[in-house]
């Protein structure tokens, strides 16, 4: 009896799993709606995995008693009503209708009276249960697969009646073990769903919050930055109003408001380029002669901070991405590593070919970061440096996660810091 016992149980999970491995495929697929698989998070998809799951459970019945079989087909017909909709369930009760009627065998067309009964039930039902609160929707959906499972025993009665069978001792025991299965399968798979969607709804609201406090950050350190030229110009301006000031403080105090003006157009083509960085071009190109001449662009101003650059470069490092945009970040990366050595330095920037991907390494040994301030790099309003806005840091991060590239960070306080930026070369698997 016990062997009989864990047979039986262990064939009860195993069409439990059948009930909820779908469920859990369906949620898997539901945020994809771009490919083929989105199609699944239709109704015609729910309806096409209750089916398979209902006919997965006609073909793996298990029995408790001899001549009885168990199996749980009506919890997926349930679940394509009440999340699928009537158009999904009918579709679902059809295929089940056909193919128990390919079967054949004794009891057919009462299983198929039961099966209507249990649907006309299902759709007066399914709306209102949509309507509840979850705690409500687990609790009712088990009750009403609890009333329609009672249509089984009641139509196998009137058949045993009909035809002068007699009944038998398991009779009546499996019968209620029958109704009791089908009220808990449906509760655990309608509480697996809802378990899921809360979990799902909780994510979506987490990433709102964030964007929300993104943009929050991004306004204000916007308002910042805008803040500081303009009240500068309006300064400049007023005190050009003012009369007995000599010509030549008239045009020093003018090219000093130009300046400012240059200084707010800059930072809003910053934050511009931050929000919309768009590959208008993309082309094939040498990463090696990209380095080298924003090594020679930034050589006079590594200069004047008595930084000496230094370069070690394989030969063909070649990407394909926007050579504008690149140059840009790489710009910003070495123009950081010269301002982390305010006593003067050596920069080396290195170049590799390294499993079909090209990886630019900017050394400087300067002051150095702590772990906290390598996991801010790359956040809105925040700078390694007393004058900068973190617009150019956020634009590299960006523009090189677009070209499905990374950058990693390894420094130390008072030695120095590598970044490490990693991209497809062209032409390997990983670009593509």
């Amino acid at each position: 009896m016990t062997g009989a016992l864990m047979a039986f149980i262990n064939q009860l999970v195993y069409n439990l799993l059948i009930n909820i491995t779908p469920i859990m495929l369906y949620h898997l697929l539901r945020n994809d709606k771009e490919t083929i698989s989105g199609k699944l998070s239709s109704p015609y998809g729910i309806a096409i995995l209750c089916t398979i799951t209902a006919i997965l459970c006609m073909l793996c019945p298990f029995s408790f008693t001899p001549g009885y079989m168990y199996d749980l087909r009506f919890v997926p017909l349930f679940i394509s009503f009440l999340f699928g909709g009537i158009r999904s369930g009918l579709l679902v009760t059809a295929v089940l209708v056909a193919y128990r009627l390919l079967l054949g065998g004794a009891g057919a067309y009462a299983w198929v009276i039961s099966l209507g009964i249990n649907v006309m039930l299902y759709i007066v039902f399914s709306r209102g249960l949509r309507r509840l609160e979850p705690s409500r929707r687990i609790l009712y959906s088990g009750v009403v697969c609890f009333v329609g499972s009672l249509f089984v025993p009641l139509q196998a009665t009137i058949r045993t009646i009909w035809t002068g069978a007699a009944f038998d001792t398991y009779f009546v025991p499996y019968f209620c073990l029958f109704s009791i299965l089908h009220m808990a399968a449906a509760s655990t798979a309608v509480w697996v769903i809802e378990q899921i969607r809360k979990n799902v709804k909780q994510h979506e609201s987490q990433l709102q919050a964030e964007k929300i406090n993104v943009l929050s950050e991004l306004a204000a350190s916007f308002a910042h930055e805008i803040l500081n030229p303009l009240t500068v110009t309006s300064g400049f301006l007023q005190m050009m109003k003012q009369t007995g000031i000599p010509d030549e403080k008239k045009q020093l105090f003018n090219r000093l408001a130009l300046e400012e003006v240059d200084k707010a157009q800059s930072i809003v083509k910053d934050y511009l380029s931050f929000a919309k960085p768009q590959f208008e071009t993309q082309e094939t190109f040498d990463a090696k002669t990209l380095l080298e001449e924003a090594g020679a662009q930034l050589r006079s101003y590594a200069q004047l901070h008595h930084v000496a650059i230094e370069m070690f470069l394989e030969e063909k490092l070649t990407v394909f991405a926007s050579r504008e945009k690149l140059a840009q970040s790489i710009s910003h990366i070495v123009k950081n590593g010269i301002e982390a050595m305010p006593q003067g330095g050596k920069l080396i920037i290195v170049g590799t070919l390294q499993n079909q991907r090209v990886c630019i390494d900017v050394i400087d040994h300067g002051v150095g970061m702590t772990q906290e301030e390598i996991g801010r790099l790359g956040t809105p309003h925040y700078s390694t440096t007393q004058k900068g806005t973190g617009l150019g840091m956020m634009m590299a991060y960006r523009i090189i996660h677009l070209m499905r590239g990374k950058i990693e960070v390894i420094s130390e306080v008072g030695k120095g810091t590598c970044f490490s930026i990693s991209i497809p070369a062209s032409g390997s698997a990983s670009f593509h």
